[in-house]
């Protein structure tokens, strides 16, 4: 709805013009409705842009918790926890990430997506056969 439209908005906004305000809306976004995985999704990726790894680690997870059937967000907390040196995290993370994307690829054979994102969190675990 309108309230998706204005977050990807505000995702652009945080990139060229206002950080500060982008970050005002994400959290009024989020206000509004806190099941809006686009506005935790938008607002972690820019955490993550500006380095703030921590917030955009706890950011994307809320995103998988707002939506738990999507795995992508679980491949960015694994690389958070990487970026902050929580390898052992990034590990159990990237696991559950991995595990999630195959299943989801059996479910859904076509989803390109799906299958790039689970054959690079396969290869970050050491899983490379499969």
């Amino acid at each position: 709805g309108v309230l998706h439209v204005g977050v990807e908005r505000v995702a652009v906004l945080a990139r060229v013009v206002d950080a500060e305000g982008a970050r005002r809306a994400f959290e009024r976004a989020l206000e509004l409705n806190p099941g809006l995985f686009d506005a935790w999704h938008y607002y972690a990726r820019d955490c993550y842009s500006r380095g703030e790894y921590a917030r955009a680690a706890e950011l994307f997870q809320r995103a998988h918790r707002a939506r738990p059937d999507d795995f992508t967000p679980l491949v960015f907390v694994a690389s958070s926890l990487h970026a902050l040196g929580d390898e052992a995290g990034s590990r159990v993370v990237a696991e559950r990430a991995a595990n999630g994307l195959l299943r989801q690829c059996e479910l859904e054979p076509d989803n390109l997506r799906a299958h790039y994102l689970a054959a690079g969190v396969l290869l970050q675990v050491g899983r490379a056969e499969e």
